[in-house]
């Protein structure tokens, strides 16, 4: 898919103004919401946009480059998926004493809700861990329960990890998929980002609570979704000296979208340079 437009005749690109954004809140860049994350690496001018001709010069470029790890100079490429920003992950461990015992939910459980994890999507950080309470045989174990809030803005992958941990002692199996508040000893790598993960990486345990290999594991993945998307493109340009209106106008290549159409009005003390979306 390709974004298209070109400078106006006898406009002149402003230099290194290029932009690729995404933005879930507004698709105007004149009015930028709060939620916005644009090309992570200046965009190759060079490589987007075309030669002089009659027209002036033309833009052929992605609707995510310089996004999701896509390179900056990509002519075409992927409309970017809307999604919810967090993944709110919730670790939960329960202690049952006799039987040393750590019991670690990161969901709901069918058992009630005393052992329920907030795990959650939502367009806003959690501030804090939200476990139920446990029972009088497996009470929370606070030390050992955390969150993790993921951003997902600009991120293809959720990288989950897995880290499991014996106690020979009590036959116990204690699991985390967050980093623990005991210590970095039982952290569990997840994370979100632009490449899969390829191996799991987790807290060497310690000398009660080993590391369990068979019991742990990876999994990335895969957030994007190139059928839906909201963002726009921006660039500028100086405009001529006469006073005048013209009529500018964009279209998304590859899809069957009316080309859009605006008018750039060029007036005395006017800043000199114009900015165009397409959303």
């Amino acid at each position: 898919m390709q974004a298209q437009t070109s400078i106006l005749p006898n406009f002149t690109l402003k230099s290194g103004t290029t932009k690729v954004c995404l933005s879930p809140a507004t698709k105007y860049p004149s009015a930028p919401g709060a939620e916005e994350k644009c090309n992570e690496q200046p965009v190759d001018e060079s490589a987007v946009w075309g030669l002089v001709g009659p027209g002036g010069r033309t833009l052929g470029i992605s609707p995510t480059a310089g996004l999701y790890g896509q390179a900056s100079n990509q002519t075409s490429g992927p409309l970017a998926m809307g999604k919810k920003r967090y993944i709110n992950l919730h670790q939960c461990a329960y202690y049952y004493g006799p039987g040393a015992d750590l019991y670690t939910a990161a969901n709901d459980g069918q058992v009630g809700t005393v052992f329920d994890a907030g795990t959650n999507v939502g367009n806003t950080a959690d501030t804090a861990k939200n476990c139920g309470s446990g029972d009088v045989n497996y009470p929370l174990n606070d030390v050992n329960s955390g969150y993790k809030s993921l951003d997902l803005l600009g991120n293809q992958f959720l990288n989950l990890h897995q880290c499991a941990y014996y106690y020979g002692a009590g036959a116990d199996l204690y699991t985390t998929v967050n980093d623990a508040p005991v210590g970095a000893a039982f952290d569990a790598g997840t994370n979100v980002g632009n490449t899969a993960d390829t191996a799991k990486k987790c807290g060497s345990g310690d000398a009660n609570y080993t590391f369990s290999d068979v019991n742990s594991g990876l999994k990335s993945l895969d957030t994007a979704d190139s059928a839906r998307g909201r963002g726009f493109i921006e660039f500028k340009m100086s405009a001529p000296t006469e006073t005048n209106d013209y009529t500018h106008e964009a279209k998304l290549n590859g899809t069957s979208a009316t080309p859009a159409s605006g008018i750039v009005r060029v007036r005395p003390n006017d800043s000199g340079w114009g900015d165009w979306w397409l959303g």
